[in-house]
C-alpha cells in the first residue's frame, strides 16, 4: 500500500532502485511515528507541555461557551446587566448646537434667519444653500471635541459672533444643552460586552468552587516549605 501510494517520490532507473527507495522511506516514516507515539511515556516534560496544551485548548472551549460567546449572543442578558452598570458609561455634559461661518456681509442676515430654525431646520438650510463660501454643521458636541464650541458660552440661543482671520464670521447656536447621562447600550456597546464577560467568567468560577469545593493536603502543602 505505501508503495502504491509514494512510488512516484521514489522513482528510479530500475524498479529494483525503486523498491530500495521506498523501503528505505517506509521505515523512516514508520520509525518517526512509533517514537513519537512513544514520545509522552519516554519524554516526562514533553507529555507535561502535551498536556498543558489539552488543557489550554478545553480552558479555551469552555471560555468559548460560557463567557466570551454567551456575553455577545445573550442580548437579554446583556440589556439586563447594562441596566445595572450603565452609570459607569456616561456622556458628560454636551450641547447639541449648529456651527455656520458666513462672509461678513451675510452676518446679520444669518443670525435673523438662524434665531428661528431648531436643528431640522439648518439641516435643511444646509441641504438647500446655494452660497458655497458659507459653511454649515450641527451636532453634538463636548468639551475639548470643537474649539468653535469651545469658545462660546454653554447657554441656549445665539451666540457673540466670532471673527475670523480670513474676514469671515462664525456662528455658534446652542439649540439645548444636556446634563450628563448614561450612554445607550449601542453607544458603550463594546465596553458593556466586555464588563459582561468578566461578571460571567466571575459567576463561572464561583459555580465552579461550590461544585467542586477547593481541599487543601495539609501535610502536602507544608512539606512544599522545607
Amino acid at each position: 500500500t505505501y508503495c502504491e501510494i509514494n512510488q512516484i517520490r521514489a522513482k528510479s532507473a530500475t524498479p529494483d532502485g525503486t523498491v530500495n527507495k521506498l523501503y528505505a522511506m517506509f521505515v523512516e516514516e514508520s520509525l518517526k511515528t512509533a517514537e513519537e507515539s512513544q514520545l509522552e511515556n519516554k519524554n516526562p516534560e514533553f507529555a507535561q507541555l502535551m498536556q498543558e496544551f489539552r488543557d489550554g485548548n478545553l480552558l479555551y472551549e469552555l471560555m468559548g461557551t460560557k463567557v466570551w460567546n454567551k456575553a455577545m449572543q445573550d442580548t437579554l442578558g446583556l440589556k439586563a446587566f447594562y441596566e445595572t452598570v450603565k452609570t459607569k458609561f456616561m456622556h458628560p455634559q454636551r450641547v447639541e448646537a449648529s456651527i455656520v461661518t458666513v462672509k461678513a456681509a451675510d452676518l446679520k442676515g444669518m443670525q435673523k434667519q438662524l434665531k428661528k430654525l431648531d436643528v431640522a431646520g439648518v439641516q435643511k438650510l444646509k441641504a438647500n444653500a446655494k452660497n458655497k463660501d458659507n459653511t454649515i454643521e450641527t451636532g453634538m458636541y463636548e468639551k475639548g471635541s470643537n474649539p468653535i464650541i469651545d469658545k462660546v458660552t454653554w447657554k441656549e440661543g445665539i451666540a457673540t459672533p466670532i471673527t475670523n482671520a480670513d474676514g469671515t464670521v462664525t456662528l455658534v447656536k446652542i439649540h439645548r444643552v444636556m446634563a450628563p447621562m448614561p450612554k445607550r447600550l449601542d453607544e458603550a456597546r463594546g465596553y458593556v460586552i466586555a464588563d459582561y464577560q468578566t461578571e460571567l467568567e466571575k459567576q463561572w468560577i464561583t459555580e465552579l468552587r461550590t461544585k467542586y469545593p477547593v481541599k487543601v493536603n495539609e501535610p502536602v502543602l507544608r512539606s512544599l516549605y522545607k
